[in-house]
């Protein structure tokens, strides 16, 4: 379900999407708050807790002979939350979209993401970007699939109750791609997400 970006800004859009870095006319419209980076584990594994510079901004790649081929956009993904594992309190899964158009794209960076309630209310998002891996320029033929790494805890935070669901329990999640100003939904049934609806996510890479 496609809607624009205005929507979700209004309610206030946890993590502006990233990509690489841009001269200031082209900058992307301005996020509701920080995005803190944090550092994963070995190759397909879990996030740890260290600290680690924000990818995307001045992670330019060489130059590449696709580079005339657009952006991936809104109207050509689709996508799905994917289960992974599960273990001390915490929730691991991957967002993967596909390319569902006749013509190939580029994708390069972090999603935004807000998670929506019912009747699509915004519910309470914050977003820490992962550099494993992190930000590369890739080539998303028709068809094909990409994949960001996804973390939640199911463990209340602080000021959170212990003796009912920590958050409101979201219906869908709402993806906005690297460096694009329009949103699309993927389905969501994994339950609330705990510590004020914190995910820390990847950035994209090819599956």
């Amino acid at each position: 379900m496609k809607s624009t970006l205005t929507t979700i800004l209004l309610a206030g859009f946890a993590l502006v999407a990233c990509g690489p870095e841009r001269p200031p006319a082209d900058t992307a419209a301005p996020t509701s708050s920080s995005a803190r980076a944090t550092s994963q584990g070995p190759a397909g594994g879990h996030p740890t807790s260290a600290t680690a510079p924000t990818g995307g901004a001045g992670s330019r790649p060489a130059p590449t002979s696709r580079a005339n081929e657009g952006r991936c956009d809104p109207q050509m993904l689709n996508g799905v939350v994917e289960m992974q594992d599960s273990a001390a309190g915490n929730r691991y899964a991957r967002l993967v979209v596909t390319n569902t158009s006749d013509r190939p794209c580029t994708l390069q960076g972090y999603v935004g993401m807000q998670l929506l309630g019912n009747g699509r209310a915004p519910l309470p998002t914050s977003v820490d970007r992962s550099d494993n891996p992190g930000p590369q320029l890739f080539r998303l033929a028709p068809g094909t699939r990409a994949a960001a790494n996804l973390r939640w805890g199911v463990v209340p935070g602080a000021g959170e109750p212990v003796d009912r669901p920590c958050q409101p329990e979201p219906t869908a999640l709402a993806v906005i791609p690297p460096d694009e100003t329009e949103t699309f939904s993927v389905p969501w049934s994994f339950g609330p997400v705990c510590q004020s609806g914190r995910i820390t996510v990847s950035a994209f890479f090819p599956v």
